[in-house]
């Protein structure tokens, strides 16, 4: 039952669904849910607000109410915590400079100068120091000519009502859900190393040259650097996953998504390691081919291409289910790898006057990356399903057909 439930509020707030599918439109027009929330938060926190007496005109209310709006629901809470706790240290800071200086051009230099060391000497991230410092100045300075407490009563109030509303929406319309984006990251990090590959395989097989294997190097390192938006957008995965109750199912898939990411970190310095092989082998190449005798097509080049094929279908197979958006990867052969190194170590061994003496270092390091990488690939469980109903998770439960929500299995 509660599967159905879930399912219904799924629908019913825009996490899936209808509702999902117009939001997702919008982005595309470039007003995504987000905005949408924040108007919507804006609107509802200064209709709100406007019942407080003496409260006609509440600007704070819906102010914090789209600031209230982060990109996760964790996010969101954060933020707000901090920024209660510096309203309330705010108000009595303003308080103090109230009746010690009044208001006044002096007071403002003093406020800042002193809420800043204040917040940061009381324990507050950079958000909460920063609503100190404006609280204590909307205070002091709104409190000139009427009431110290009635003032700082409506700033707080207007605050919370602000918070409220912004937490509310961002929780229930549209939950931030950033899995989606993770494994889009995982899937370009895979598809930038296939590619890779699938250059030198390629150069392997015509006869590789010096050029060719530098331009695969360099297209390793740019790979290399988009590691950091990968484990960005785990983190954010990770976040948007906390105090989100659509997206209790998905806390497993992401596990996966963590293995996938380490897999595929490995894979990205694995062949970054075999392009600066295969560039260290053809930067000393005998003039005319470009490249040493082992290399050459009809020596090991052939060989070596084909063992690169190994890794490129694993690197597929690997990759398809990212592609079609399933959670479960589908088990790696290591067989077909084995039996490529075994033809390359009976080849190798008829060549072995033009292997010696400097080749065989970068040939076995070709040859061990390669065998590593396949293995690391075929390691990542694929017995994945979910812990409560044991379904075999698959992305498409999120765009499921409409008239078909209310189905638990």
């Amino acid at each position: 039952m509660s599967n159905r439930i879930l399912n219904l509020l799924a629908y019913v707030t825009g996490a899936r669904g209808p509702l999902r599918a117009a939001f997702d439109w919008l982005r595309g027009k470039g007003v995504g849910e987000r905005v949408i929330k924040s108007a919507l938060a804006a609107v509802l926190a200064y209709w709100l607000a406007r019942f407080l007496p003496g409260n006609p005109n509440p600007i704070l209310a819906p102010l914090t109410a789209i600031f209230s709006i982060n990109l996760t629901i964790a996010g969101s809470m954060k933020d707000a915590w901090q920024r209660i706790l510096g309203v309330l240290f705010g108000i009595l800071f303003a308080w103090i400079v109230f009746e010690l200086i009044g208001p006044g051009s002096v007071a403002i230099g003093i406020i800042i100068v002193a809420s800043f060391y204040a917040g940061r000497r009381l324990g507050l991230e950079a958000s909460g120091v920063q609503q100190l410092a404006v609280s204590t100045l909307l205070v002091v300075l709104g409190a000139a000519g009427t009431q110290l407490d009635n003032v700082a009563i409506l700033h707080l109030a207007n605050t919370l009502i602000g918070t409220g509303v912004g937490l509310l929406l961002n929780a229930s319309v549209a939950p931030p859900n950033h899995v989606p984006r993770a494994r889009q990251e995982l899937d370009k990090l895979g598809h930038g190393i296939e590619a890779i590959l699938d250059d030198l395989r390629l150069g392997l097989r015509r006869g590789i040259d010096h050029p060719t294997s530098l331009q695969a190097l360099y297209a390793a390192r740019e790979v290399a650097e988009t590691l950091h938006a990968v484990d960005t957008a785990l983190q954010n995965a990770d976040e948007s996953l906390t105090y989100n109750l659509m997206g209790k199912n998905q806390r497993e898939v992401l596990s996966v998504y963590r293995r996938i990411g380490e897999a595929l970190e490995h894979s990205a310095l694995q062949t970054r390691i075999i392009a600066r092989a295969l560039t260290d082998a053809t930067s000393t190449a005998r003039a005319g081919s470009g490249r040493p005798n082992w290399l050459e097509p009809g020596v090991l080049g052939e060989p070596l291409a084909e063992l690169l094929d190994e890794v490129h279908l694993a690197l597929q197979t690997f990759l398809r289910p990212l592609d079609e958006g399933d959670a479960k990867p589908v088990p790696i052969s290591v067989a077909g790898m084995a039996q490529k190194r075994q033809e390359l170590n009976a080849v190798a061994k008829n060549s072995l006057d033009l292997i010696a003496p400097d080749g065989w270092i970068l040939l076995g390091a070709i040859v061990a990356l390669s065998t590593q990488l396949v293995t690391d690939l075929s390691a990542v469980p694929t017995d994945v399903v979910d812990p409560e109903t044991g379904r075999r998770l698959r992305w498409w439960q999120d765009t499921i057909d409409t008239f078909t929500w209310w189905r638990e299995d």
